[in-house]
This record gives structure tokens, C-alpha cells and sequence, in this order.
């Protein structure tokens, strides 16, 4: 899982012309948080400046996962912080990286160590992306100062570094299938909720379905004509691949037509219904 990130390749989370040999990274026993190794990332020698990167892979391709939390503590050893100390995702194999959390090591206690939190699969999503068996976490530093003086020391130490998996918990139906499209139906019933037709008395909400072909980011939301938003039915919600239905009570509002939106990573679709009282 853990791979020395290579210093030439790829340059794309790091300052261009920093790449040096003389960063090092390596496991320590001499500074654990528990038991009896740590990871270490920091500068080896010369005083100029050096980017080091440790890449954790993972296969996060399972359609089921809902959430990544990446868990992980870190304490500083005088690293003064640098717009490139910071954690990296990538999806391809390290083809391309996006920024994932920014470390501020000169913001924290020395040589303390401490615990961060961060939601991997939210912030993927936000960017379009998707999760694959291709992933890497990169924990990279950057900095001038020697880490081995023992001294003025230029670097970091990460340990008891988890990555919590969430999976979905519907259950699944071995006679269906998994739609091949994304598709936002028409509610029912349409029109709904109308007093002077006792199909619909005493009855002020209808059903809304939509399809998903991967797991999704969805966010679904209710409009009147005026463009005004008036329910908010899902905001951005991590939905299984299948099919859902979502309810819309609309006793609160007034008759008339009004509009509702999906959105689901790059689809986007409006249908209209109509509320008569």
C-alpha cells in the first residue's frame, strides 16, 4: 500500500525545479505515537529546498462505498508551512492531483502529536471525480532545514495513519438490475394534494424516482415558477447505483406549478409538477 512517491514523476503537486534526492523519507523507531515504527518526511542535507512525498494506494472501486475518512496523526518538528506542505489525491494512478487537505505545520505545538480528519470521498466528488483502484493519498512536505540534526529540524512525522470505509446499507435485490442511464421520472401523483377530488384529499405530497447507473453525490431540489428555491429534497447526499424515490410534502405551499431539479456528478435534469389545492 505505502510507496516512496518517485522525485521526478509526477511534478504536479510540487513547486517546479524543487524536485531533489537530497529529501528523505523513511520509517523511524525512534519517534512512534504507538508501538514501534512512524513514518518520517523531511530534508536530508545542503539547506535548499526539497519536496518529499510518501504515497499511500488504495482500490477504492467497490460501487457499495458510500464514505473514505482518512484518519491520521502528524507532529511537527519546526517545519515552517509551505503552500506545497499539504495532502494530494489522485484517482489515476498519480497521472493527475488534486490538493486534498493543507498541512500548517507553523501553526501547530513541536514535536506534538496530533490527530486530522479528513473526508476523502466528499472532496473527490466536489471535484467530478470518481473512486477507483487507482487511488493515492500523497502526504507530502516541503522545506530547507536538515531533519537530521537534531536541532533547528525541517520536517514531519506521520503514524496510526486508517482509512474508514463506509458502504452502503440498502439492501440489495438480486432480481433487479442496475440502470444504464441516469433518469429523473415524473412524480406521481401529478397533479397531487387536491381537495375537491377525494382520490387525492388529505394527501399533500407525491413521489419523486430517479435512477443512478454509479454511486453519486445528489442533490435534489424544488423550485416555483419564479426560480425561487422552495425545498431542498436531497443536498448533495451520496446515493447507491439503483433506483430511489424521494417524498415531497407540499402542504405548505400554495397552488400552482413548480419545478424540480436533479443533480448527480454531471447530470442534470427538470421536470414540472403541479400542486392544486
Amino acid at each position: 500500500m505505502w510507496k516512496w512517491a518517485n522525485p521526478t514523476y509526477p511534478a504536479l503537486t510540487t513547486q517546479e525545479g524543487t524536485l531533489r534526492i537530497e529529501g528523505t523519507v523513511g520509517v523511524s523507531t525512534t519517534r512512534p505515537r504507538s508501538n514501534f515504527h512512524s513514518a518520517f518526511l523531511g530534508k536530508r542535507a545542503d539547506g535548499q529546498p526539497t519536496t518529499n512525498a510518501l504515497d499511500l494506494r488504495l482500490n477504492l472501486s467497490d460501487p457499495k462505498i458510500e464514505q473514505v475518512t482518512l484518519r491520521f496523526w502528524i507532529a511537527d518538528f519546526f517545519d515552517e508551512t509551505q503552500d506545497y506542505d499539504a495532502l494530494y489525491f489522485s484517482n489515476d494512478d498519480g497521472e493527475s492531483f488534486f490538493e486534498l487537505y493543507q498541512l500548517t505545520p507553523s501553526s501547530w505545538p513541536d514535536n506534538v502529536y496530533q490527530e486530522i480528519v479528513v473526508d476523502v470521498s466528499d472532496s473527490v466528488a466536489a471535484h467530478g471525480l470518481a473512486l477507483t483502484n487507482r487511488c493515492i493519498i500523497r502526504f507530502q512536505q516541503f522545506g530547507t532545514g536538515d531533519f537530521n540534526t537534531g536541532g533547528d529540524e525541517d520536517g514531519f512525522v506521520i503514524d496510526d495513519v486508517s482509512v474508514v470505509v463506509d458502504f452502503s446499507t440498502e439492501v440489495e435485490n438480486k432480481d433487479s438490475t442496475i440502470p444504464v442511464a441516469f433518469e429523473l421520472n415524473q412524480n406521481y401523483p401529478n397533479p397531487f394534494w387536491s381537495e375537491a377530488t377525494s382520490r387525492f384529499a388529505g394527501n399533500p405530497s407525491t413521489q419523486i424516482a430517479f435512477s443512478l447507473p454509479s454511486t453519486q453525490n445528489v442533490t435534489l431540489k424544488v423550485y416555483d415558477l419564479a426560480g425561487r428555491e422552495v425545498a431542498a429534497l436531497l443536498q448533495n447526499e451520496r446515493r447507491a447505483a439503483g433506483d430511489h424515490e424521494v417524498t415531497f410534502a407540499a402542504n405548505h405551499l400554495p397552488s400552482g406549478v413548480y419545478i424540480y431539479r436533479l443533480t448527480a456528478g454531471d447530470y442534470v435534469a427538470t421536470r414540472k409538477m403541479l400542486l392544486v389545492r
